[in-house]
């Protein structure tokens, strides 16, 4: 009968270094991730399959690539991970009552309209809350939020699929207003029709931003047939208002943006006809097992304070 094969705390490094090489694809950059050196990291892993007895990584011209049983072990390897986070965190709270740092993540339809505001109500709340911010898509942060990388998300729903293990809590209701030019909000009228929305060049976020799925879902409710909506795809809302003042398009922008890309004298900002008003839910996630429960109520207190343009959930 063989000796049974026994991980130890190295062994969790090593996983999370296999985890981070699944990641990036590449030796260099999982160890710019992980704050290591190339040769220590590669050793780690190199440890790590001799103790399994199983080949993890291939080097490849491009980088790096798991082998079968690579991806086996990263899968059974990042649930485990993320319970040892999740330990470390509710330890902390234990013992200190406050975590001082969170790594936050927010969505960038959210993030540049929020964060002056909340940055410095987290500087000056106290406990003081550090928050280290990662922007991106919804997808990548709760793919981020899962694996124990971020430890809280501000998102906005609905969102499909809603992921499993989370707790999300309401922060506040954010509507949706039409921007036009002078020309086309004439012709659409005040307020517009949702039936009017779906005969214009609609100009939205590019395809992974949920703002992008919530406006064609309800503009495509409204008409009857989101297909025949003619939607073009931007990377920034900023980018989107210029061509809207320059008459290429209208655009379904949320009230939380109002404030700050509403520059242009050419924009006109048009509410939707209809006692039901489109809009999005903005919500705080955070996974249930973390033990951050209180200080993610802390920061959804903060949020809701220091939110622009904000209406109470």
């Amino acid at each position: 009968m063989g000796t049974r094969r026994r991980l130890n705390l190295s062994n969790m490094r090593a996983l999370e270094y296999l985890v981070a090489v699944a990641d990036t694809g590449h030796f260099g950059r999982a160890a710019e991730q992980c704050l290591v050196t190339q040769p220590a990291l590669s050793m780690q892993i190199q440890r790590l399959e001799e103790l399994l007895g199983l080949r993890l990584v291939e080097r490849t011209r491009q980088g790096a690539r798991l082998t079968p049983a690579g991806i086996d072990v990263v899968r059974r390897a990042e649930p485990i991970l993320t319970a040892i986070t999740d330990l470390e965190d509710w330890s902390e709270q234990r013992s200190a009552g406050f975590a001082a740092t969170i790594n936050l993540g927010v969505i960038p339809s959210i993030a540049p309209y929020l964060l002056p505001g909340l940055l410095p109500a987290l500087d000056a709340s106290r406990p003081q809350i550090h928050a280290n911010i990662r922007e991106a898509q919804t997808a990548t942060l709760v793919q981020d939020l899962a694996r124990g990388h971020l430890d809280m998300v501000i998102l906005a729903l609905p969102y499909e699929p809603m992921p499993e293990g989370f707790t999300f809590m309401p922060l506040f209701e954010d509507g949706f207003v039409v921007a036009a030019d002078a020309a086309t909000a004439a012709r659409l009228g005040d307020p517009v029709a949702v039936q009017a929305v779906a005969q214009e060049r609609l100009l939205l976020l590019e395809p992974g931003h949920c703002l992008r799925d919530q406006a064609l879902a309800f503009c495509g409710a409204g008409s009857g047939s989101g297909d025949s909506l003619q939607a073009s795809g931007s990377t920034s809302l900023a980018t989107i208002m210029q061509m809207v003042a320059h008459g290429h398009g209208i655009t379904i922008l949320p009230q939380l943006a109002v404030q700050d890309e509403r520059v242009d004298p050419r924009i006109h900002l048009l509410p939707f006809a209809g006692a039901v008003q489109p809009s999005r839910q903005v919500a705080l996630a955070w996974r249930q097992q973390s033990g951050r429960a209180s200080q993610a109520a802390r920061v959804a207190e903060l949020v809701r304070l220091a939110a622009p343009q904000k209406r109470a959930a």
